[in-house]
């Protein structure tokens, strides 16, 4: 299984799962204003928080791997201004 990155330097993880994630985690703050990525960026967190209550090491990497990557984005983007 093979996923395409776009459009950007790959320093997502290996595994397939955790990298589509990270990926389509991307892809949505790209397509968000800036306010509304650290919405959602902070909605993992929150979800992120409830998980390592559940001590679900699957869980808590892929979102970890969520957010790392809309924070890219978002810096990427500020920066550009």
């Amino acid at each position: 299984m093979h996923f395409i990155i776009r459009n950007r330097n790959d320093n997502l993880p290996s595994d397939p799962k955790i990298r589509k994630a990270a990926s389509d985690a991307w892809d949505l703050a790209q397509s968000l204003p800036l306010k509304d990525a650290a919405k959602e960026r902070r909605k993992i967190l929150r979800e992120l928080r409830f998980q390592q209550l559940a001590r679900r090491e699957d869980l808590t990497t892929k979102s970890v791997e969520q957010m790392r990557a809309i924070r890219r984005n978002m810096e990427r983007r500020i920066n550009e201004l």
